[in-house]
């Protein structure tokens, strides 16, 4: 997969720092920098699943989202719904029938695009904890302002709206939208555009730390 000019300038590699192996004891695990937002993801599974969670055609799939302090609020659910969903998705899940496949997801540091960051995040502790997957996916924000829309990681005071768009690798299709404020249909496309472009800086991103730990895992 070609990246292109525009989408390096769009999201920089340089913005992308993550680590693998974190976690002694879960299957796969991983911290990532996206900008100055930090996320930590960790798989366990495919382990035994309790009786009454056990499906019989494939793995149960459980996400759990931590913030960085207090108890889980109504949009920390609303991310644990959407990363399952995509990870229902993705996951080869019929290959662990009978068995649960549990992914928590630790906010470390949020600067905004957390929602992004946690998706990425969790992607990379799946390639490292070796499950098997149909695709690998990507998220990228881009924040909207009154005169003109940007890619950022940062939350901006100035903001009017902003849209994360979750992609998947083999077809560049669209896994999830995730949007706040209004957004116009011009507005809407230009993101898309712009996210689905930098979107590759993220999967090349996969490939080089996959070929860094590759003599590690």
């Amino acid at each position: 997969m070609e990246v292109d000019a525009d989408a390096e300038e769009i999201l920089n590699a340089d913005s992308l720092k993550c680590e693998l192996n974190t976690l002694s004891r879960a299957d796969g695990s991983s911290v990532l920098c996206q900008n100055k937002t930090v996320m930590a993801a960790a798989v366990y599974g495919p382990v035994e699943v309790k009786h009454h969670k056990m499906l019989i055609d494939k793995a149960y799939i459980e996400v759990i989202y931590k913030p960085k302090c207090g108890i889980s609020q109504i949009g920390d659910r609303l991310f644990e719904s959407i990363i399952g969903s995509i990870c229902e998705t993705a996951i080869l899940s019929s290959f662990y029938p009978r068995t649960a496949i549990y992914l928590i997801i630790q906010e470390l540091q949020d600067c905004g695009a957390t929602l992004a960051c946690s998706i990425n995040s969790t992607c990379l502790a799946l390639i490292h904890a070796g499950v098997a997957m149909n695709f690998l996916f990507a998220a990228v924000t881009c924040e909207i302002h009154s005169d003109q829309n940007q890619l950022s990681q940062f939350q901006q005071e100035n903001r009017k709206s902003e849209i994360t768009f979750v992609f998947e690798n083999t077809s560049d299709r669209i896994l999830a939208v995730d949007s706040y404020g209004e957004i116009s249909e011009v507005e809407y496309k230009d993101c898309l555009k712009k996210c689905r472009n930098s979107s590759k800086v993220i999967f090349k991103f996969y490939q080089d730390m996959i070929s860094k730990y590759a003599t590690k895992m």
